[in-house]
């Protein structure tokens, strides 16, 4: 007898001994499968409580992200922000720097000027005595050499 088969028909209806070997082997069949659902439905319970756990850490894991990207944006404002203070402060300082090492330039530029037009009259003075002992010496007229040989004869003969 196959699963579509009918029952041996005998005097009161279906062989009962058939309708009841098929029924027990139904029953079985059907406590079989109920058990089957019963792990499906464990196993379907176990995963159901892992995806809300996961879930759930995913969401904690996305919310750490955004406060971390937000934190990380805010670092990065205030580190632009402090930035473009210090380069604007070093500016400052180098436009004062500047300025300040303009004065001293032409201050000092000023005293070279100044150093060098007293050298000049000084070279002017020096040139004017130069020429003025020339003069005196130009008119001076040297003494003749005595004669050293005369002289010698007369000191050794004096002795």
């Amino acid at each position: 007898m196959s699963e579509n088969s009918s029952f041996d028909i005998v005097r009161n209806g279906y062989d009962p001994g058939q309708v009841s070997r098929k029924i027990n082997a139904m029953q079985s069949q059907i406590d079989s499968l109920n058990d089957l659902v019963m792990t499906y439905k464990g196993q379907i319970e176990k995963v159901s409580a892992q995806f809300r756990t996961l879930r759930d850490r995913y969401q904690e894991l996305v919310s750490e992200l955004t406060m971390r990207e937000k934190a990380a944006d805010d670092v990065t404002r205030l580190a632009l922000r402090e930035a473009n203070s210090v380069i604007e402060n070093a500016q400052r300082n180098a436009d004062a720097i500047i300025e300040e090492a303009l004065f001293k330039a032409k201050s000092l530029l000023a005293e070279t000027e100044s150093y060098n037009d007293e050298s000049n009259r000084r070279k002017g003075e020096l040139k004017a005595h130069l020429e003025q002992f020339i003069e005196t010496l130009d008119g001076c007229e040297a003494p003749e050499a005595p004669d050293l040989d005369s002289l010698v004869k007369k000191i050794t003969s004096e002795e």
